[in-house]
């Protein structure tokens, strides 16, 4: 069907004339006047005859000018709602047939993701917790000039990449650091940022030896003391007195009979040099003394 017009345009003024330039140079003249005007005390009444005058013509123009906008707009008024009223018509069985496009289009992707897919489980074997579909997938897959052969091909490749650059991350990767550089490969399957994680991680573990041989050295370097044990002086113990035996009691010999020793235990202070202390330490081992330092 065609769109056609079917009144003859020609007819329309092509500009709608009136004494334009005899308007505007007389009034150019009369208004110089009005616009270099002060108005006085003696000069109000003039001047406010003067203004009604000036808006009563501005009135007369204004109300010509809308008039014979409203006769030219007429025929448009008119002709832009049967014009509209047509495009409405049209515009339902493009959204109608638009619609069935879209399911049609829709039930073409879904088909076409089912056997992606498909591919995917096939290919994807040990990697299925760390590679999810969603995440490896072309959004160009939906494009129709996308074919299957190619997303396919895409997440072949993709998957063969992923288990290369894992298999190297173990073999390069100490296991102190493995999970953590995995873990920011997974994060987009990038090697340039595992190899980043992984220099960060090593140059830290450097700063922390670093830091660790300095507080050794440090240790080593702060004078030994030795703690001295304060203690109770050391009470003196006196032997027990044995009475003299008379010659009249003397019994024959026999074997003595082996009695063990009492122990005794005091409490005493000492002071003196280190070397002193070593030797005191040294004295009480090889007499079997038992002491406590008490700090």
């Amino acid at each position: 069907m065609e769109f056609l017009i079917k009144t003859d345009l020609k007819t329309i003024p092509e500009k709608i004339d009136f004494n334009f330039e005899e308007m505007k140079a007389e009034l150019s003249d009369k208004l110089a006047a009005y616009n270099a005007l002060v108005v006085t005390e003696d000069s109000i009444k003039s001047a406010k005859a003067d203004k009604a005058n000036l808006n009563k013509l501005r009135t007369a123009v204004e109300d010509k000018r809308k008039e014979i906008k409203k006769l030219c707009l007429a025929p448009y008024e008119c002709f832009e709602k049967q014009c509209k009223e047509i495009v409405t018509l049209i515009d339902q069985p493009i959204k109608s047939i638009d619609g069935q496009i879209a399911v049609f289009d829709q039930k073409l992707q879904d088909e076409k993701w089912e056997q992606i897919s498909g591919y995917y489980k096939a290919e994807v074997k040990e990697l299925i917790s760390v590679v999810p579909l969603e995440k490896i997938v072309s959004p160009k897959w939906k494009n129709k000039t996308e074919s299957l052969e190619t997303v396919c091909n895409g997440i072949g490749d993709t998957l063969d990449r992923i288990r290369t650059e894992l298999e190297t991350l173990d073999e390069s990767c100490p296991e102190e650091f493995r999970d953590q550089v995995k873990d920011v490969y997974l994060k987009k399957y990038s090697l340039a940022e595992a190899r980043q994680e992984y220099k960060r991680l090593e140059e830290r573990k450097r700063q922390l030896a670093e830091m660790e041989a300095r507080k050794i050295e440090a240790s080593k370097q702060k004078p030994e003391t030795v703690p001295v044990p304060e203690t109770a002086p050391v009470p003196e113990v006196s032997s027990p007195e044995v009475a003299p035996v008379p010659e009249t009691e003397k019994i024959p010999y026999e074997k003595p009979q082996v009695i063990a020793e009492p122990i005794f235990q005091a409490s005493f202070t000492v002071k003196g040099t280190k070397e002193q202390f070593v030797l005191l330490k040294e004295f009480m081992q090889k007499n079997n003394i038992n002491y406590e330092v008490i700090k």
